[in-house]
């Protein structure tokens, strides 16, 4: 059978898993008076060090065909941050049907539509939320920077991390559950290490994936 990416998670039992969001700036200092001058690049992206449970063989030799699969840095897959699989704000379990409302959004903020009426948090600060793409395999994952409450009309203007990397959409739909991205290993070697008892620890860091 051929290998189809992004692929899916073999399982979520993570021990642990560390996220981390990098801001690319650069900091301009002169030597003579100490002042700088913060430049702000638009690179923005997820990291994170995904730790397994212990498992045994039949479980870890998934998740090692698993890893493999990916073939180095190329492969990639679905992942959420299993910390925030709802969000905390109303949408968890009234979420209406949001979509984006307006072509050509750039920068830092997001307008959506198809809200419940006048819900006054319907997502919070911290809440991950999944934006669709024209082309495949293309989802990004954002965080909500800001209370969002919907208006009369079901509609909410919001400021959200990492700034739009393209326009999506108008009218497609919006995730506010298990809000995933598309993410690849960061190393091209697989480690897999088992102690005498015969249990397995794994760990690996993982990235968002970019594309042009």
């Amino acid at each position: 059978m051929t290998i189809v990416f992004p692929r899916t998670l073999p399982n979520l039992k993570f021990r642990t898993s560390t996220w981390r969001e990098v801001d690319v700036t650069s900091d301009m200092a002169s030597p003579f008076t100490g002042q700088s001058q913060v430049i702000v690049w638009p690179g923005q992206w997820f990291e994170c060090t995904l730790t397994l449970v212990q498992m045994k063989r039949a479980d870890s030799q998934q998740w090692d065909a698993w890893l493999s699969s990916l073939r180095g840095k190329s492969g990639t897959f679905w992942l959420h941050n299993p910390a925030k699989r709802l969000p905390l704000g109303s949408a968890s379990v009234t979420p209406g049907a949001p979509r984006i409302f307006g072509g050509g959004q750039s920068g830092g903020e997001l307008q959506l539509a198809g809200l419940p009426i006048n819900a006054p948090a319907y997502l919070k600060p911290g809440d991950m939320i999944q934006l669709p793409s024209a082309l495949a395999g293309r989802s990004r994952l954002h965080k909500v920077l800001e209370a969002v409450a919907s208006d009369g009309s079901g509609q909410a203007r919001f400021a959200i991390w990492p700034d739009l990397r393209e326009s999506p959409p108008d009218g497609w739909g919006v995730t506010v559950s298990v809000a995933s991205g598309v993410f690849h290993r960061t190393s091209d070697i697989v480690e897999v290490p088992t102690d005498t008892a015969g249990f397995t620890g794994i760990a690996f860091d993982v990235k968002e994936r970019l594309l042009d």
